[in-house]
């Protein structure tokens, strides 16, 4: 571990850290600091041409330096952003987006960049979070892991949570603490219903380890049928004591995938309702199931999506049912976009290799009563290669992708064989998302528009959407 030195930051980069300068003219990535402070660091792994740093002190705080809400900020790392005011954090959004256009893309694909969309509200509007575990010294910890590392810090608050699960925070540390299950619950998985407000509209789904899973299922349901939540109990024991479909029994050194664990329901039910828009269309999920964790600004996502998807060319009205559209949504989830689109498309095609939550798609269709929506179970890329060939089903003439965090590379080279027209691209990770977009513009398409939406206040993270239409 190095001396500490000083320097005064000039900007702020991707990733969320204030830039500086070593003594001997490298760069250093602080966090936790603002453009104009002046601080004192301290070095935590050097490279070649940069370092990282950790933030020890504000010499001389900038004028941009905003006081955070939270008494937990700088020490958990559920956010990073808080030393910022919120109108500051979308402009930094905004300004750290247009500076990755014109990087990777040059001065004419920043030029299609829209006004960045931000929240409706900055706090609490996390409806999915995953409150991680730990019992040290007989003492239960319930929160986040501390900035950097896998430890946890125990709060009795935060200020992105949706209210009801912040309600939870205080007597779920009570429930467990000093008690022979502590040591084996290492995450709580707690959702909240889109309503917000209906019985049982909050879910936790509790990790246990110990042996004594059912014991501890029968003592959770003496404990919580005052609580108005819905409560599941996920069977993490080793695999060595689980059994798959034949009846074989698994190796110890493989974890379960969380398909494969089982769920014991101690009360309510493990689905909860999505509202997604207009028109007026529920999604049902379970547990295991991607959802974003912003369910308002969800709806604000999908309303783009679509109209970005569906616009007529030349008049950049949505068309509403368009016979001639068919739209492929890749990576499609239970149905987040696929749904939605079916009411302006003649055929919408959702590809996930997710089979829960293709099985979900289909059961949210029928429940909505749309039949055109198909819903395939597969690889995003092979079935991109197997259906221009196979025939099954008709080439796209749209195609909506939403991929991982790793981005799409494998998809984005495959898609110009489709001889799709269109493509909507939406991401949470900007170095991916202009990996992949620097592949369809060498493959003849053009970026028309491309536009910030804030889904993650008080972290430096964004959601970005892209719409590029094939050369002429």
């Amino acid at each position: 571990m190095s001396d500490s030195a000083e320097t005064k930051i000039t900007s702020l980069v991707h990733g969320g850290a204030g830039l500086g300068q070593l003594p001997d003219g490298r760069t250093v990535f602080i966090p936790l600091s603002v453009p104009g402070d002046q601080v004192r660091y301290r070095i935590r792994k050097e490279y070649k041409r940069y370092a990282k740093a950790e933030l020890e002190e504000v010499l001389r705080p900038s004028t941009h330096r905003f006081v955070p809400e939270c008494k937990y900020f700088g020490v958990c790392g559920g956010c990073d952003w808080q030393m910022l005011s919120y109108s500051s954090q979308c402009e930094w959004k905004q300004r750290l987006l247009h500076q990755s256009l014109v990087h990777n893309l040059g001065d004419e694909a920043a030029a299609t960049l829209d006004s960045f969309l931000p929240a409706a509200s900055p706090s609490g509007y996390r409806c999915r979070a995953q409150l991680k575990c730990s019992n040290l010294q007989d003492c239960f910890l319930l929160g986040f892991y501390r900035l950097g590392t896998h430890r946890v810090v125990g709060v009795d608050s935060c200020l992105i949570l949706h209210p009801l699960i912040d309600a939870l925070l205080s007597p779920l540390q009570h429930l467990f603490n000093k008690t022979c299950y502590a040591a084996h619950v290492e995450q709580i998985d707690a959702a909240v219903d889109d309503s917000g407000c209906t019985r049982m509209s909050t879910r936790l789904v509790i990790h246990y380890t110990g042996i004594d899973v059912k014991e501890f299922a029968s003592w959770l349901k003496t404990r919580v049928h005052e609580w108005d939540v819905a409560v599941l109990v996920s069977d993490r024991r080793p695999p060595k004591v689980h059994k798959n479909l034949r009846g074989s029994r698994r190796g110890s050194g493989r974890k379960l995938p969380s398909s494969e664990r089982r769920l014991i329901c101690v009360q309510g039910d493990a689905e909860f309702k999505l509202d997604i828009g207009v028109p007026a269309l529920t999604l049902t999920c379970a547990p295991g199931h991607f959802t974003q964790v912003n369910l308002a600004q969800n709806r604000r996502l999908v309303e783009l999506v679509v109209k970005l998807a569906t616009a007529n060319a030349e008049t950049d009205e949505k068309s509403v049912g368009n016979t001639g559209n068919i739209i492929y949504d890749l990576y499609c989830g239970v149905g987040n976009f696929a749904l939605p689109l079916s009411f302006c498309a003649a055929e919408v095609v959702g590809v996930e290799a997710n089979s829960g939550a293709i099985a979900q798609a289909r059961k949210n269709a029928e429940l909505a009563s749309i039949t055109n929506a198909r819903f395939v179970c597969a690889d995003v890329a092979e079935f991109l290669t197997q259906s221009s060939t196979a025939g099954e089903f008709p080439p796209p003439t749209t195609v909506v992708l939403d991929p991982p965090r790793v981005g799409a590379k494998e998809v984005a080279a495959a898609l110009p064989a489709t001889g799709v027209g269109r493509i909507v691209y939406v991401s949470c990770d900007q170095q991916t998302l202009m990996r992949d977009l620097k592949i369809l513009v060498a493959a003849g398409y053009e970026l028309h528009y491309i536009r910030g939406l804030d889904m993650f206040p008080h972290t430096h993270h964004c959601e970005v959407v892209a719409l590029l239409e094939r050369s002429c």
